[in-house]
């Protein structure tokens, strides 16, 4: 997930979905809808990643882990 406000956010975000390219499966949070609109976007809730990418600041953070158990790697933006 990014941060929808900050446009290095989506931009980082962007970034991680070409570097991950094929190695993974990449499923958006509805909140990163900007990022990549041709992969599958969910609701965050919804998600059971392996590890969930949040691309922000620390209120980012702070409502990926409310919304998910997964473990977390915070990229701050």
């Amino acid at each position: 997930m990014a941060n929808p406000r900050k446009p290095a956010a989506i931009e980082l975000a962007r970034r991680a979905v070409v570097l991950i390219g094929d190695r993974a499966e990449v499923i958006l949070s509805d909140e990163s809808a900007g990022v990549a609109p041709e992969l599958v976007h969910r609701p965050l809730e919804d998600l059971d990643p392996d590890v969930l990418i949040a691309i922000g600041g620390d209120g980012t953070f702070l409502y990926a882990l409310r919304r998910s158990d997964a473990p977390l790697l915070p990229i701050n933006a």
